[in-house]
């Protein structure tokens, strides 16, 4: 599925610094995944995971810096990251259970309006 050096790159970056040092746990494909044959069985078997049959929302969430989920505040600023914001449907902290649009659309006006 993949190219030789892409796989190993792929299973091994969360070992790899500078991100080592920040990774908690890893959500997608998990821990137990190790080789390129497990790689490649868990992409096969999650497509809507690989962006092919849905975009994904609520990956990263919004939420405090207390919250251990959270990657960004209620104003898209990445947490611990000066000058960095994100406005995306993957950080809204819950999936809604429509299109993703529009929620997209009104959380962007949202957070764009308070920068102004």
């Amino acid at each position: 599925m993949f190219p030789p050096l892409v796989r190993v790159f792929v299973l091994s970056i969360p070992t790899r610094q500078p991100l080592a040092g920040y990774l908690q746990d890893e959500q997608w494909p998990g821990s137990s995944v190790r080789s390129i044959e497990e790689l490649n069985d868990a992409i096969r078997a999650h497509s809507s995971l690989a962006g092919l049959t849905s975009y994904n929302t609520a990956l990263e969430r919004m939420g405090p810096k207390h919250d251990p989920k959270a990657v960004v505040d209620s104003n898209g600023a990445v947490h611990g990251v000066d000058g960095v914001h994100i406005v995306d449907a993957f950080i809204m902290p819950n999936i809604p259970s429509a299109n993703t649009n529009l929620p997209t659309m009104m959380l962007a006006e949202r957070i764009a309006g308070r920068w102004l």
